[in-house]
Parts: structure tokens; C-alpha cells; sequence
């Protein structure tokens, strides 16, 4: 398959591939910068898309490629699985495990580099006692012209919920970041489209220092010279959501911060999550961790999240040595017994007849 680019790092498969991706919501990848045009047999590629019923037609709207959403039969008739970092759901990650390890002949790529010349992300976690020393912060990184986000989880005040919000967040920031010394520009989804554009047109261009936004830009923003992410109430968010929002900045060659905002009383999984954060950059623990705390989700499904299949001892998360010896024990009884036809098969006969079917998802009503 001639001149196709993952990212930076390009590939060229003669057979199927199967790609596990996120998705914006215009239908172009979120982590990745895929040569589209540049594919010679397009429906040669399986795809498993990730996102709602509006990021699904919007990437049919592309007509790049031919797209069956979901069907676990794609893996065993591709040779590679092509698996990216960016924004792993737990789902994601126990379908490509899954893929791998039911097809023996799968081989699966790991693309976890950072393009050429960008540094990891230092990750650190404040509460609101150090929030003169965030400001003090970002003012020593505008100063050397580089330019900040700062993300809230909600748009306003909400009585039902005690976390940051952007209406006061905004107020806020303007006091302590006054014209004419800082220009501060806001964004979010509520605001009208040319209102937002303008606003994001502000930030890229550099005439704003401070970007004031819930997480609708978590995709699709790319402004090199923004090395900060203040993420509020960072508890609020899940922790592929704190990652996306990390991926925002470290997009240039300078050295760029990702700071995690939260109360003091937290919970034994939002310190988990944000514990992690501080670690590591690695897309793909922080997915396994995700999975961990969250569960699997449905892999023939549309649940994201949760144990929607029934395994009274296996572990997915866990038990993934065992599931390879499994997988190298069944290829082996299959080479010799293709069709478990043998008597002393018989048992494996009747499990893969009781475990064969599998209830048809009606994807179109994912919302």
C-alpha cells in the first residue's frame, strides 16, 4: 500500500490493515496525520471508528474509504494493526488486544515516538493554595512569548455540581491578566460559530496570550507556540480527557507544562488518575490504567466503559500472559484441526458453537 503515513512515521502494508483511531468530529484524526490521498486500494482498509453518530457521518462524508463500523471480523482478515496513542478509550484497547490475540497471524506495530523535535510534557498537580504561584507561572511564560490554556470543565456556575467554571474563571484571570499587558480570549461550545473561530483566530495568531475554554478543544487545535495547560477541577475530568487536553501543548520545540488543578478532598480514583498524569506521558498506560478503572466496555458494542461481558475469572487487564499461551495453544490445535473435527476435539467443538453467535449492534443509533 503505497505512500501511507502514520504521523510522522510512514508504512507500507501489502495487506489489510486495521486501524484502531479516535476521531474528531469533522471526521479527521485526532493524533494522527494520515497521507488519506496517498493510499493506492483504499478499500483494502478496515477501519474501527471511534466517536459518535455525527463523527461517523462526517467521516463517510470524506468518501475515502469504504467503513463497516465495529465488526470484529475485520481484524482476522488483516495482517497489521495499526494502534495510535492519542486518545485511547478503554473499549479501544480491549478491542486491540482482543484482535491480537484471537488472530495468530496479526501482527501489531506500535507507534508511540514523539514527532522529531518535541519534548515530553512535564505534568504537575496543584490545589488552589498554589494558584498566586500558577499566575506567577504563566506570566514567566508569557513573558518569553509563549502563550497559555486554561480549561474548565463547566461553562457556568452549577448548583448540582462544586467545580471551576469558565464564566467565573474568565472574571478571574482578566483581573490578574489586565489590559493592555495581556490579551485574554474565550471559547466554548455555546458561543456562536464566527464568534468562536474569531477567537480561536486570535490565539493562533498570537494577538491573545491567554486562552480561556471548556474541553471543546480538545481536538483540532494545534498552536505550536502554547507551552501551558492549566486543566480546573482537573477531578472532574476522565483521564483520557486529561490526556487529549495535554496533547494540546508540547506541539513546538519548547519545553511545555501541563498543570492539573484540583481541591483538596479527593476521591481514590480521581487521585489515581491525576497520579498518573504526573508519571507519565505514555497514551498507552495511561489506557491501560483507564481500563483498569473503568472496565472494558463492550467489544462488539457501543459501551464505552464498565464489564458488559460476562467473564467470571478472566481479566482482560490482566491477565494478558495467559491470554497469549491460550492463543498459541489454540493456533497450534487448529493447524493439525482446522475444523476441530477430531473426537478428542469435541468438547472445543461444542464451546465454539455455544460462544459462535454474537448479537448484530445497530450502530446508527449511537448518539
Amino acid at each position: 500500500m503505497e505512500g501511507f503515513h502514520f504521523g510522522a512515521q510512514p508504512w507500507v502494508y501489502p495487506q489489510p490493515v486495521l486501524i484502531i483511531a479516535s476521531y474528531g468530529e469533522d471526521g479527521t484524526p485526532d493524533a494522527m496525520n494520515a497521507a488519506w490521498g496517498g493510499v493506492a486500494d483504499s478499500s483494502r482498509i478496515a477501519m474501527y471508528l471511534s466517536g459518535g453518530h455525527k463523527t461517523v457521518k462526517n467521516i463517510l462524508k470524506r468518501g475515502a474509504f469504504t467503513v463497516s463500523m465495529g465488526d470484529a471480523e475485520h481484524a482476522a482478515a488483516c495482517d497489521y494493526v495499526g494502534i495510535e496513542s492519542g486518545n485511547s478509550m478503554p473499549d479501544e484497547v480491549a478491542r486491540a488486544g482482543f484482535h491480537v490475540t484471537k488472530s495468530e497471524h496479526v501482527d501489531a506495530p506500535v507507534i508511540d515516538e514523539l514527532p522529531p523535535g518535541r519534548r515530553p510534557i512535564k505534568t504537575v498537580h496543584y490545589t488552589d493554595a498554589a494558584r498566586l504561584r500558577l499566575f506567577g507561572f504563566m506570566k514567566q511564560e508569557i513573558a518569553k512569548g509563549r502563550q497559555v490554556y486554561v480549561v474548565y470543565p463547566l461553562i457556568k456556575e452549577s448548583e448540582a455540581m462544586d467545580y471551576k467554571d469558565l464564566t467565573d474563571g474568565y472574571e478571574a484571570i482578566s483581573r490578574d491578566f489586565p489590559l493592555p499587558d495581556y490579551v485574554t480570549t474565550i471559547c466554548h461550545g455555546k458561543m456562536k460559530p464566527a464568534d468562536k473561530e474569531e477567537s480561536m483566530r486570535q490565539f493562533k495568531s498570537g494577538e491573545a496570550d491567554i486562552m480561556v475554554a471548556t474541553s471543546v478543544i480538545e481536538v483540532g487545535v494545534d498552536v505550536p507556540n502554547a507551552t501551558v495547560m492549566v486543566i480546573e477541577s482537573a477531578e472532574r475530568f476522565g483521564l483520557s480527557q486529561l490526556h487529549q487536553l495535554r496533547g494540546r501543548v508540547g506541539r513546538g520545540g519548547e519545553q511545555s507544562y501541563c498543570i492539573l488543578m484540583s481541591g483538596e478532598k479527593l476521591s481514590k480514583e480521581s487521585r489515581a488518575r491525576l497520579d498518573a498524569m504526573c508519571e507519565t506521558n505514555d497514551g498507552f498506560r495511561l489506557a491501560e490504567l483507564d481500563l483498569k478503572l473503568r472496565g472494558a466496555g463492550d467489544i462488539n458494542g457501543t459501551l464505552q466503559s464498565g464489564m458488559a461481558f460476562d467473564l467470571k475469572i478472566a481479566n482482560p487487564t490482566l491477565d494478558v500472559q495467559i491470554l497469549t499461551v491460550s492463543r498459541e495453544a489454540a493456533a497450534g490445535i487448529l493447524s493439525g484441526d482446522r475444523g476441530l473435527s477430531l473426537p478428542e476435539h469435541r468438547g472445543l467443538r461444542e464451546l465454539r458453537r455455544r460462544y459462535s453467535g454474537r448479537e448484530e449492534i445497530d450502530f446508527s443509533m449511537i448518539s
